[in-house]
């Protein structure tokens, strides 16, 4: 299994490292920069195997079923929608803090060799998605027995 390292600030490594090392020094002068980077949506992911299957769980908190989206493109299945938070309040003037992320998300899972793909089912629950990809035959391991030799 081939796990993918996961960069919730974007693909550019440099960036992040930068932002890491640097943050503690410009934060006084530029928090709300800094605030608003880390308020966007990312969707956290466990990825487990079974005899089975291949699981994949990812974390929507907030997420309706209607602004999902999971779709299957050449060996991957896209995890994609939306999340706006409605706070019951109407008209907001001005933030204070906001730490409660929204907008566009997008995951993509790779699937391995052996994954029988007319079967994948996806189900939401609990502000979870559970994505299972049932193994073909060819992909489960089979016990073999050694017979000694007097």
């Amino acid at each position: 299994m081939k796990l993918v390292h996961y960069h919730p600030q974007g693909s550019d490594k440099r960036l992040g490292k930068w932002l890491r090392d640097y943050t503690p020094l410009f934060k006084e002068y530029f928090d709300d920069f800094f605030d608003e980077w880390d308020d966007r949506f990312s969707c956290r992911m466990n990825v487990y195997e079974t005899a089975d299957s291949w699981e994949y769980f990812v974390e929507l908190p907030g997420v309706k079923e209607e602004d999902l989206k999971v779709t299957f493109e050449d060996k991957h299945i896209k995890v994609s929608g939306t999340k706006s938070f409605e706070d019951g309040f109407g008209e907001i003037t001005r933030y204070h803090r906001r730490e409660i992320g929204e907008g566009y998300f997008e995951r993509w899972l790779h699937l391995h060799d052996g994954a029988d793909i007319e079967n994948i089912k996806a189900k939401l629950k609990n502000g979870v998605l559970r994505v299972s990809v049932p193994k073909l035959e060819l992909a489960k391991v089979k016990m073999i027995e050694v017979e000694a030799e007097a």
